[in-house]
């Protein structure tokens, strides 16, 4: 069976700067901080069905892997995903209040 090595991985956060149907620019900083940050252009297309939601100041995720096969060619793969904070409701977050509150009192019992 033939094998494949993971030669590198790269991670940054973007900042959508401007997109249309065709082109997204964005600001991308390096996860690790500890490259410059840079301003780059992707096809829209990149981001998949989120493309149709995606608008200016929307976070998304970009990794890329060089993978060398067998042979030792390097080969590179991107993958751009859209930023999800999930929808909270007025239920939710008095609910998680509530959590809070309980938990609280608990550690206040401790210390009594």
């Amino acid at each position: 069976m033939p094998f494949t090595r993971v030669a590198g991985l790269e991670k940054w956060e973007g900042i959508i700067l401007d997109i249309d149907e065709e082109l997204m620019t964005a600001e991308l900083t390096p996860l690790d901080r500890t490259g410059t940050c840079l301003v780059a252009d992707f096809q829209t297309q990149l981001l998949g069905e989120d493309a149709k939601v995606a608008g200016p100041g929307d976070v998304f995720y970009l990794t890329v892997r060089t993978v060398r096969s067998e042979s030792g060619y390097p080969t590179r793969t991107e993958q751009l995903r859209l930023r999800r904070l999930g929808v909270w409701t007025e239920e939710d977050v008095a609910r998680l209040r509530q959590e809070a509150a309980t938990r609280m009192e608990k550690i206040e019992d401790l210390f009594d």
